[in-house]
């Protein structure tokens, strides 16, 4: 990781016609850390994670990756050089198996001749071998060894959200994007999730961007909590110091941040 930073945002604004979703947002997000993003819907916690990984190009603003300005970047150059996403929705090849799932995570790390590939010989197939061996080491870690030959789609939600998440460590960030990881698991299965995230920031050295709606999952990975209401950002800190702000407590009538 390059220096005490791994993203900085300065002044961001994304807008949509007359709606504003993000305005004046600035934030850094200390290396190493899990930095959670949290605040009411619509509050442009999602826009922000489109903003950073290139989706949206936001009308002013600039994004800091690790030194190096990106803001013009577009996502394929983001994710070469370190910014993987997960998604909110399942955003995996349902037919296709756990292991072929992640493996197009590696798709920008191969460099053999198509024709190569497709014959299976000389550079190609050691490169293939590489991969694979890689891609066999992230079905380890995430406990998908008995899944590797299902097709993704016919697995529970839980299991489809690690492949999702096994192809993202399969690009091996320096910085993971995680947009509402834990939506529609069950107890167990967010226990699970909640135990690989932190397995990912601690024993990988990954810096991870957390969006989450469910508070007891925030308090308990994040390191810095960062509030937004209406685009903006409202509070920042330590979990235990921002949701014992009041503005925070106003932005949540309604919703539940004890």
């Amino acid at each position: 990781m390059s220096g005490e930073y791994t993203l900085q945002v300065i002044d961001l604004n994304l807008s949509f016609g007359g709606v504003t979703a993000v305005q004046n947002l600035s934030f850094r997000v200390p290396s190493g850390q899990i930095y959670s993003i949290i605040g009411p819907n619509g509050a442009g916690k999602t826009s922000v994670l489109n903003c950073i990984n290139g989706f949206y190009k936001p009308q002013r603003g600039r994004i800091i990756f690790n030194g190096r300005e990106i803001t013009d970047l577009s996502p394929h150059k983001r994710a070469q050089i370190g910014i993987a996403r997960v998604f909110q929705g399942i955003e995996i090849y349902r037919s296709m198996s756990v292991i072929d799932n992640i493996m197009t995570g590696r798709h920008i790390k191969m460099n053999a001749n198509p024709i190569l590939c497709a014959l299976f010989i000389g550079p190609a197939k050691h490169e293939e071998v590489r991969n694979r061996a890689i891609v066999e080491e992230i079905i380890d870690f995430l406990n998908l060894e008995k899944y590797r030959k299902f097709p993704a789609g016919a697995l529970p939600i839980g299991i489809q959200k690690r492949v999702a998440l096994g192809r993202a460590l399969a690009l091996e960030p320096e910085l993971l994007l995680l947009d509402e990881p834990m939506s529609g698991m069950s107890i167990e299965e967010k226990e699970d999730m909640c135990r690989y995230i932190i397995d990912i920031n601690e024993e990988r050295g990954i810096t991870i961007i957390l969006v989450e709606h469910d508070m007891s999952v925030v308090k308990d990975l994040s390191h810095t909590v960062m509030v937004m209401d209406r685009g903006m950002k409202i509070a920042e800190g330590r979990p235990q110091e921002v949701f014992k702000d009041m503005r925070v407590v106003r932005a949540y009538v309604g919703e539940s941040v004890a």
